[in-house]
């Protein structure tokens, strides 16, 4: 059974970029569409999967953009959450001021 060539929005689903950054990377050299089906733009399965492949201590520039975008997206969750934890600290500060405060009267 033949697999369905995938296009540039097929392709930037599945590895969750934007598909202006397929098109920058076929004109950088990094992919290489499939040429016979010019004007349209595909992508060979078989070929999509070898791309995808990691090697032992090597990552393809997929993932390494995967890695990247995950790492930034955690930093970000962690400033937030650093930030509300702050807040949490300050209100209980003034809760146990306050209950001090009464207990003394």
């Amino acid at each position: 059974m033949d697999e369905q060539l995938l296009t540039m929005a097929d392709l930037a689903r599945r590895w969750q970029v934007h598909p202006t950054t397929i098109r920058n990377w076929i004109n950088e050299g990094k992919l290489d569409p499939i040429k016979h089906l010019l004007p349209t733009v595909r992508f060979h399965p078989d070929y999509i999967r070898q791309i995808e492949e990691v090697t032992p201590g090597k990552m393809s520039f997929v993932e390494r953009r995967k890695l990247k975008n995950e790492i930034e997206q955690l930093q970000k969750e962690n400033e937030e959450l650093k930030k509300a934890t702050r807040t949490v600290y300050r209100e209980f500060a003034k809760f146990m001021d306050l209950g001090l405060k009464e207990a003394w009267q």
